[in-house]
């Protein structure tokens, strides 16, 4: 989510940047079924179910060191994971949880919990309906949803939002797509083919101020730089 991130801020604040880059960035109208599936394979799924414990601060460096994800990483990034990526129990969710001695190898959990991350990933839209079916959308909680889209049950409210905006997007954009994305290619293109066109926009691929590029090799989490994105 980054990327699209950085995008809205450059909607937000139009002469803030003078070009993006783009990697395979999640902006489109339909919701990537691996990102917001609750069914495995996806990423909320394994970010709900995965192991958080850890018996001590070098069972956590070892299985960090040992991620495929974290292989793609600078080595002083992946020291400052395990300097500040977990921290010592008891915490609020393991607070009967005894400490090893010596006090260096205290058991350790993630920083940031599970539970958290899975909150920062996708957000809950299970009432937006009333029992007839009808679209009924609480403006207090959910004033960021698509009516069009109130049918998803879990939903983030970027994609959508940041993809209607694109044609006033007034930085130069680079869009790089991977080949074996599981994002929607179809639907990006045609953000891309709007992206600058609009009021207030760059004037878009006939200025040349969008373009598009192809990694072949590589999917969304599989970039070479940003697994992330």
């Amino acid at each position: 989510m980054s990327h699209v991130l950085s995008t809205n801020l450059a909607l937000i604040h139009p002469r803030l940047f003078t070009t993006l880059l783009l990697l395979d960035p999640v902006i489109q109208l339909s919701p990537p079924a691996l990102g917001f599936g609750t069914d495995p394979p996806g990423g909320v799924n394994y970010t709900v179910h995965k192991d958080d414990f850890f018996p001590s601060r070098d069972d956590a460096a070892k299985f960090v060191s040992k991620s495929p994800m974290f292989k793609k990483f600078d080595p002083r990034v992946v020291q400052l994971m395990i300097q500040y990526g977990f921290r010592d129990l008891p915490t609020a969710l393991y607070p009967d949880v005894e400490s090893a001695e010596p006090a260096t190898s205290k058991a350790v959990t993630y920083t940031t919990s599970k539970h958290q991350e899975s909150l920062i990933q996708i957000r809950e839209n299970f009432n937006a309906r009333d029992k007839q079916g009808r679209v009924k959308i609480n403006r207090r909680t959910h004033a960021d949803m698509d009516p069009l889209a109130a049918f998803i049950p879990l939903y983030r409210p970027e994609p959508r939002s940041t993809f209607l905006r694109l044609p006033t997007l007034r930085p130069s954009v680079l869009f790089l797509l991977g080949k074996q994305t599981f994002l929607s290619l179809d639907e990006m293109r045609e953000g891309i083919k709007m992206t600058g066109s609009g009021v207030g926009g760059s004037g878009g691929i006939p200025e040349g101020r969008v373009k598009e590029d192809m990694m072949l090799k590589h999917g969304h989490v599989s970039l070479p730089s940003c697994p992330f994105c």
